[in-house]
């Protein structure tokens, strides 16, 4: 063998072990992306479950002011 296929055979080698790195990392990086993504749609579905209590949590409200109202009334 000459020095020129020598090196271009390592070049390959090289070449594909980078290929097969990267497509590696990516899988990684696609598998950290899709974990992130989970934990965040789980953590915005226990918001949205809170902003959905807090419509009934204002109606009370409303209620018990307009009892304070009315038993203010009643004391003067």
């Amino acid at each position: 063998m000459t020095a020129e296929m020598i090196t271009a055979i390592g070049a390959l080698v090289a070449g594909i072990g980078g290929i097969v790195t990267a497509i590696l990392m990516n899988l990684k990086t696609q598998a950290l992306l899709e974990y992130r993504m989970q934990q965040v749609e789980r953590k915005l579905d226990e918001h949205n479950k809170y902003a959905d209590k807090m419509g009934s949590i204002e109606v009370h409200i409303a209620e018990i002011q307009t009892d304070i109202k009315y038993l203010r009334g009643k004391a003067q």
